[in-house]
């Protein structure tokens, strides 16, 4: 209830995942229900780890994983 997730375009989703911001990072992850939130970590983590991804998008998704990973730690701790 109150989650804006279904107005979130795809574009915009990507753009900021993938910005190197952490702030940017942050808010749109925070907007995403678990279970998307999950496929989006997974996602990153392919990106990362697979060879046929552009060595700036690798860059990129490894700055939003250690992004994802700040937070799900706060999450725990609280």
């Amino acid at each position: 209830m109150g989650n804006t997730q279904e107005n979130i375009n795809p574009d915009t989703l990507w753009k900021h995942l993938l910005s190197r911001e952490p702030s940017l990072i942050q808010s749109i992850y925070l907007k995403l229900e678990a279970v998307n939130q999950k496929a989006i970590k997974k996602h990153l983590q392919k990106m990362v780890s697979e060879d046929n991804w552009h060595v700036e998008q690798k860059i990129s998704a490894s700055v939003a994983l250690e992004v994802i990973q700040k937070i799900n730690k706060k999450k725990e701790i609280q």
